[in-house]
């Protein structure tokens, strides 16, 4: 989250984030738009421009999309998932190029975010390219509280110091999805979440 916070604070105009776990990247964003006092909207081919949960069917076609954030008139960060199949158009890579010029003075920003990197040479000195990491031992601790809050009226979980760790170094490796996966698998098998339970054998 800093690093994101960091680029949109110094007016990085295209951002491009390299992950599997889209939801948590949107909700990483959407949290800095909501400290950096910006409007938060998101783009995908199935909805175009979604903004206040409200779909712009107009903007479902990528070029479109990047009309609107173009004539956008408030300072924004722009979400587009998935977008990397788009990238080979040329009038795509153009209308790009352009927005990297004027989207930094007007305070938005525009971050493209997919499992697959896909930057044509023309755009690779104008978009910042981010790793996300996946989840560290907080985020997994997180979940796994969030978990067991969820289950208390069914079920009786308590973990030691001990499992608590064990169960939490597991999961390393995952994402937060196929952790909430894990957990529900073990949690339907045997009624609770056990730290001796492999990820991918329970």
């Amino acid at each position: 989250m800093k690093t994101i916070d960091t680029l949109i604070r110094a007016a990085y105009p295209l951002i491009y984030i390299v992950t599997y776990e889209e939801k948590r990247v949107e909700a990483c964003i959407k949290d800095v738009a909501a400290e950096r006092n910006r409007q938060f909207l998101t783009w995908s081919c199935i909805d175009g421009i979604v903004k206040n949960n409200t779909s712009d069917e107009s903007t479902k076609d990528p070029l479109a999309a990047l009309d609107y954030v173009s004539g956008f008139r408030e300072s924004a960060i722009f979400v587009f998932m998935d977008f990397h199949p788009f990238m080979d158009d040329p009038m795509i890579v153009r209308k790009l190029r352009e927005l990297a010029d004027t989207l930094k003075p007007q305070s938005k920003t525009l971050i493209i975010v997919s499992p697959i990197l896909k930057l044509p040479f023309e755009l690779e000195k104008q978009v910042t390219v981010i790793d996300w990491s996946l989840p560290d031992k907080d985020d997994i601790s997180r979940l796994l509280g969030d978990v067991t809050e969820k289950m208390k009226p069914r079920l009786k979980m308590s973990f030691s110091p001990d499992e608590r760790e064990g169960i939490i170094k597991s999961s390393m490796g995952l994402t937060l999805d196929e952790i909430d996966n894990v957990f529900a698998r073990s949690l339907v098998k045997h009624r609770n979440i056990l730290q001796e339970v492999a990820p991918f054998n329970c």
